[in-house]
């Protein structure tokens, strides 16, 4: 009786510890995922001594707080770049890499 109380503790400790592992590899899968955002900000392209463009961020004021986006240097990021210094309506998917958030452009305007 007491070895078939403890088998049976044993089995719900086990149970009790596969859920908790499930639920926690959810939460850390939902975290990664990138999301797709409207944002309005203003344009910093950098460029090197050559004149090439090394990178390109998005700075966004809201609510008193600003938040600096890395924008992904493909095509659409290129097209952003030439917006240099203005204030731009950007669409796009962010990721948050080591602590950084990026931006893919999949849209972006001058804001009139």
């Amino acid at each position: 009786m007491k070895k078939s109380i403890l088998t049976i503790t044993a089995i719900v400790i086990v149970l009790m510890g596969l859920q908790i592992g499930v639920c926690l590899a959810e939460e850390a899968q939902t975290s990664i995922e990138p999301a797709t955002m409207a944002l309005t900000g203003k344009v910093t392209a950098v460029k090197n001594d050559m004149g090439d463009l090394i990178s390109i961020n998005l700075l966004v004021t809201e609510n008193a707080v600003e938040t600096e986006y890395r924008i992904t240097l493909d095509d659409m990021g290129k097209k952003l770049a030439e917006m240099d210094g203005m204030t731009v309506n950007a669409t796009g998917t962010v990721t948050d890499v080591e602590g950084l958030k990026w931006l893919t452009i999949t849209e972006c305007t001058k804001q009139e």
